[in-house]
């Protein structure tokens, strides 16, 4: 079901039950504004072929990173979700989030914490081995990722979102979400430790008391694993 079927519906509903059409028109753009701020996208979606061939056609890279993407998801010839309204402010550009289809987007589940400097490989292995190991089905987790939930076009133009208000919107997602997956891209120096926004983004979490989960790539985890194995062996002789 689309979009304009699923608005059509409500606003139908809403007027069954006595709404007066300003008022509807008003509780659906609330609804709206509301399911697009609280919205995460799909781990599988991430996982799939089709998002793959997305950011490879797009940055005509084998394993891009977003800061890649960004470049050309936003900035490119045809910048996704420039003409579509954005559900939160009425203006021309949406947030990525508010052009996937509804099953790869709804209200999410967990936040994650993590960089654009990372390469699609590193994303994609890092959610696939993480979800597998904790017994998750990749439909059925939604992730606050700020690639696709933050309105770019309202970020990177640098126009009308100020830090704090980043800053307020990251605590609310965090605080609502209750569970913070970290992902690592190494253990030996990794990218995540060099950012001072991932810093903070522990830092918060561990005041609001927010758990956290470690999320590794699956050779990572394999190197950890045979290194505990060789420790746990030394600490016998």
């Amino acid at each position: 079901m689309r979009d304009s079927q699923r608005v059509s519906q409500a606003w139908k509903s809403l007027q069954n039950f006595g709404y007066t059409p300003a008022r509807a028109s008003e509780e659906v753009a609330r609804r709206s504004k509301a399911q697009s701020e609280e919205a995460g996208v799909c781990v599988a979606y991430l996982l799939s072929q089709d998002f793959a061939d997305l950011a490879r056609s797009r940055t005509d890279k084998e394993d891009p990173t977003f800061y890649d993407m960004k470049d050309t998801f936003f900035f490119g010839p045809k910048p996704i979700g420039q003409e579509q309204t954005c559900p939160r402010d009425g203006g021309a550009g949406c947030a990525l989030i508010d052009t996937l289809v509804p099953a790869h987007r709804r209200r999410c589940t967990h936040f994650l914490s993590w960089t654009w400097g990372y390469t699609l490989s590193t994303v994609q292995d890092g959610l696939s081995t993480w979800t597998a190991i904790e017994g998750l089905a990749p439909s059925e987790v939604f992730l606050f990722m700020c690639f696709f939930v933050n309105n770019q076009y309202r970020i990177l133009s640098g126009k009308q979102v100020s830090a704090a208000e980043l800053e307020h919107t990251f605590e609310a997602c965090l605080t609502r979400a209750g569970r913070m997956v970290a992902l690592l891209d190494t253990w030996d120096n990794p990218r995540y430790l060099n950012r001072i926004w991932t810093i903070f983004e522990q830092h918060v979490a561990l005041l609001k008391s927010v758990l956290v989960l470690l999320c590794l790539l699956l050779v990572l985890l394999v190197v950890v694993v045979a290194v505990v194995f060789v420790c746990c062996l030394l600490c016998c002789l």
